[in-house]
């Protein structure tokens, strides 16, 4: 028989019982076995153990209820609740659930719920702040402790947290007038946006402000005061020119580069605008040679197997035909891109703008390259076409190999020399569903003649039909 000390192996729900504190130590037979608390609203069962109602409900939901404790079974008729411990455990006494907080109430556990609703030492949340306070000190800290209660700006009229009022008056508050950090005027005499005003590098007026020298762009490094920069541009006007010149030959010198990438990049442009119109020449070939063999396939045999693989390659080149159209509309958007560039770079005036020009120059540069690797691709995709194109029109169907091996003293003078031993044949079919083949030939011969016989094979080779053929 289990004892009261182990684990259910039932599923159980969460504490149902009592959390309260009691004044004198729970007997066993007010604790619930499951929960471990005082006992809420208490059943018992038809073995005669005891339990709260909300641990019990879930293992009376389970498919094979067990008592927790002896593992008889149980059923929902059989289980009653008990009154008499109920009122046994509502009458001891307990605790406020605020004693911590130092409420002295003591009384029955019937009684805790009524007094916890208007226990003053009971703790509230203060959405303000997120702390939680007493009930009876709530008032005095909403209106004189919590950081976070509202006051009014006196210069502005908003209303602030009380712990950000100084960060606020400080450095927010577009009426609270402010001094001049560099004591140009006695006293505080500038709002906010007018101090920023005032202290601009470029455009303000305070002549105490140390500015740059307005020759930094073209490398002067003088600091001073705004009162103090009109002797220096009268002191330094040669050195100020020389400068200028030095930074004008700079720029030129960029200038001239731009130019001359953008050159390359016309000549780059031209090259793949000339490769891609050849590309879609080709592709208008190879789209007819695909039409014509579609009609071959249809008029003379009727095997729509041949003709919807024949229609798929077809769909393929339009695919690639619109893909090729859509790179010469790129290739001229970068044309008129880089003529763009060639205008910018003659009218604009010396440093404006040089690292925005130089940079469009290198997107430019890039999406030519990427127009490069496309038009790869794109011829990759055509000699790949061309090949299956080639494969089909050139296969037969009705188990006779016609060879042709062009220029065929080079190909053998290659086989006695050892760089390629032999040469495949295309494909060919004993019959429209028959077996696929094709033909190997050694021209300087294998195994025992070679040197001095030419040895043929014939290569079976895996068709579309093998699974319904004869083997």
């Amino acid at each position: 028989m289990a004892t009261p000390t182990e684990i259910p192996s039932q599923p159980v729900c969460h504490v149902s019982g009592y959390a309260a504190k009691f004044v004198t130590q729970l007997l066993k037979r007010h604790e619930c076995p499951v929960c471990l608390a005082a006992m809420r609203n208490p059943v018992q069962t038809e073995c005669g153990h005891l339990f709260c109602r909300g641990c019990l409900e879930p293992i009376l939901d389970g498919p094979n209820p067990l008592c927790p404790l002896d593992k008889t079974t149980i059923s929902r008729e059989e289980v009653f609740p008990d009154n008499a411990c109920k009122r046994e455990i509502l009458s001891l006494d307990v605790y406020c659930d605020a004693s911590n907080n130092g409420c002295p109430w003591i009384g029955p556990l019937k009684e805790l719920d009524g007094h916890s609703q208007g226990c003053e030492y009971s703790n509230v949340l203060c959405r303000q702040c997120g702390l939680n306070v007493q009930s009876r000190t709530f008032s005095v800290h909403q209106t004189k402790e919590c950081p976070m209660r509202p006051v009014q700006c006196q210069f502005c009229n908003h209303m602030i947290p009380v712990g950000q009022i100084e960060f606020h008056i400080e450095n927010v508050c577009p009426q609270h007038l402010r001094s001049c950090p560099n004591l140009c005027v006695p006293g505080p005499q500038f709002t906010l946006q007018q101090l920023e005003t005032h202290l601009n590098l470029r455009t303000g007026d305070c002549p105490l402000a140390d500015i740059p020298c307005p020759f930094k762009p073209y490398g002067c490094t003088f600091v001073s005061e705004r009162k103090k920069m009109s002797l220096h541009l009268n002191e330094y006007q040669i050195q100020h020119a020389y400068l200028q010149a030095d930074y004008s030959m700079v720029m030129k010198g960029q200038v001239d580069n731009i130019i001359e990438t953008t050159e390359l990049l016309d000549h780059r442009v031209s090259a793949v605008e000339n490769q891609m119109s050849s590309l879609l020449g080709l592709l208008e070939g190879l789209k007819l040679r695909f039409e014509n063999e579609y009609d071959r396939q249809n008029s003379t045999t009727g095997y729509t197997d041949f003709s919807a693989y024949i229609t798929s390659l077809h769909e393929k080149m339009n695919k690639l035909q619109k893909y090729m159209s859509n790179m010469i509309v790129a290739v001229q958007k970068s044309n008129e891109g880089k003529e763009a560039i060639i205008l910018s770079s003659h009218t604009s005036p010396l440093g404006a703008g040089s690292t925005e020009i130089l940079e469009r120059v290198e997107n430019i540069s890039m999406k030519t390259t990427e127009l490069d690797h496309g038009l790869d691709r794109c011829l990759s995709s055509c000699l790949d076409q061309e090949l299956r194109l080639q494969l089909l029109e050139r296969a037969t169907y009705n188990g006779v190999l016609l060879w042709k091996i062009d220029d065929f003293a080079r190909r053998r003078k290659e086989a006695v020399d050892g760089v390629i031993m032999s040469l495949y044949s295309i494909p060919f079919y004993t019959s429209r569903h028959g077996y696929k083949m094709c033909a190997r030939v050694y021209l300087n011969g294998d195994g025992m003649g070679k040197g001095t016989h030419l040895s043929f094979f014939f290569v079976v080779m895996k068709g579309p039909f093998d699974a319904l053929l004869p083997w």
